[in-house]
Parts: C-alpha cells; sequence; structure tokens
C-alpha cells in the first residue's frame, strides 16, 4: 500500500500541498481530480520521491519513500508523466528497454519482460519503429510498455488521455483496467474527465486548493452536489445502461 501522512510541499515560495493525507489501496484505480493548479502532479511528484515533503511522510509496504533508493522505488512504482520526449532516432524496442535500468547488474539484463510489455501495451508490432513516426495514440502505448517494462506494482499516470483523440482515450483506460483486472496492478490517475474517472477508477480523491476535499466511490465523490462544490460547476448526470456508471456533463457555473 502507498501512504501519504500530512505532506507539505513548497515549490518556489508558494506552499503546493496543505497537509495531504492519502491511502492507494492495492489492487484498485484511484482517479486524483481537481480544478488546474490545485496540486494533483505535485501530490504525484510527492508520492514517487520525485520531489521531497517539507513535512509529513510517504510510505510504501510500509517503508518511508524519502529512504529508500531510486532504484529500489523504480522497482514497486512506473510513472508514466504527462510530457515524456524520446530520445532523437530510438526505436520502440530500446526505448522500452529502457524499464529495466533498475534491474540492470553487471551481468547484464533480462529482457524478457520487455517482450511481455511491448505484447500487453499491444505495441510488439512496432517494436523495430522509431518513436518519432508514431501517431499520439501509439506512442501513449510505448510508454506505457516502458513503464510495464519495470514490472512495478503500482502504476501512476499523470494526465494520460492529453493530447489523444477519444478512440485513442478509450483505448489507452481500456488497457490500464484491463491490466489492473488481470494482473492486480495497482493504478493511481490524474485525469481532468470526471466522467472517465466515474467510468474507471473504483476510488476518486478530489484536490482544491492543496487539499484532498473529498475521497470515495465514484457515486459518492462526483454526485451533483459534490462537483458543484468541488469543481463550482451544475452538472447533469446519468447513467451508462451499459456500465451503470455516472456520465457527467457540466451545464455551466454553479
Amino acid at each position: 500500500m502507498l501512504q501519504a501522512r500530512d505532506i507539505r510541499l513548497t515549490l518556489g515560495r508558494r506552499e503546493i500541498l496543505h497537509g495531504v493525507s492519502a491511502d492507494f489501496e492495492t489492487g484498485r484505480i484511484h482517479a486524483i481530480l481537481g480544478p488546474n493548479g490545485c496540486g494533483k502532479t505535485t501530490l504525484i511528484r510527492a508520492l514517487t520521491g520525485a520531489s521531497k515533503p517539507d513535512s509529513g511522510e510517504v510510505k510504501l509496504d510500509g517503508m518511508p519513500v524519502v529512504r529508500m533508493r531510486p532504484r529500489d522505488i523504480a522497482r514497486k512504482i512506473a510513472v508514466l508523466w504527462q510530457a515524456s520526449p524520446a530520445p532523437e532516432g530510438i526505436t520502440v524496442a530500446r526505448l522500452v528497454s529502457y524499464g529495466r535500468y533498475s534491474y540492470a547488474t553487471w551481468r547484464g539484463m533480462n529482457l524478457a519482460p520487455v517482450d511481455d510489455a511491448l505484447e500487453k501495451a499491444g505495441v510488439a508490432h512496432l517494436a523495430d519503429r522509431r518513436v518519432s513516426t508514431l501517431s499520439g495514440g501509439e506512442r501513449q502505448r510505448v510508454w506505457l510498455a516502458t513503464a510495464l517494462a519495470q514490472e512495478p506494482e503500482i502504476l501512476i499516470l499523470d494526465e494520460p488521455t492529453t493530447y489523444l483523440d477519444i478512440a485513442h482515450q478509450s483505448d489507452i483506460l481500456d488497457l490500464v483496467r484491463t491490466l489492473n483486472a488481470q494482473g492486480g496492478l495497482t493504478v493511481i490517475m490524474v485525469l481532468h474527465d470526471l466522467t472517465q474517472a466515474a467510468r474507471y477508477a473504483h476510488k476518486c480523491l478530489v484536490m482544491r486548493e492543496g487539499l484532498i476535499q473529498r475521497v470515495g466511490p465514484p457515486d459518492q465523490a462526483l454526485s451533483r452536489q459534490a462537483i458543484a462544490e468541488d469543481f463550482s460547476v451544475d452538472a447533469w448526470i446519468t447513467r451508462d445502461p451499459s456500465t451503470g456508471a455516472p456520465v457527467i456533463a457540466p451545464r455551466g457555473r454553479a
């Protein structure tokens, strides 16, 4: 389990997180939601050890993350950042192999997980292609394969559907849900689309002004009243007839 307790974190002269506490349950899909600038990406940086909190603590399976080596964190947590530039001219297979760096030894590297990751992400047929020649959706799947090559227990995605058309958004989120359902992968996603969060997440964490204001399943965390309070939006909510999940459409400012 990944846990945050009373995290405060300052960037420059501005405190971004004002005492955030959260539990991310093993084997569940979590959606972190909230208005722009509320601290979602900063929280992810704290959870992964990329940014050290001013106070408070992040624990991974009971161990403080700040006491762990980056290599050991990488064997537990894989992160797909919103903007991930690939080295010029690199092939898909080569890029995905970078996901194995935390396992490298003087004897070499076991590359079997690379082939497995390429298959799981549905990009094995692109292995010899240069990343620069791929479409946006293909690139996102390749980066996801790179994360899967780490064989993580926790997968963190920072706005994974940004810049993708609606079909590729569905492809990525369906794949993430399959990885969770079939392999028990714990998932933490930063999302902006409330309907996507309601459809794919087991648990929603809604942030506002550097704090987590609301935690719960989509039915509770994304009710009409909750959306009005947390997003200042009046929303129309109905149900997906096939899944029963809320479908949320903004109607204007609350």
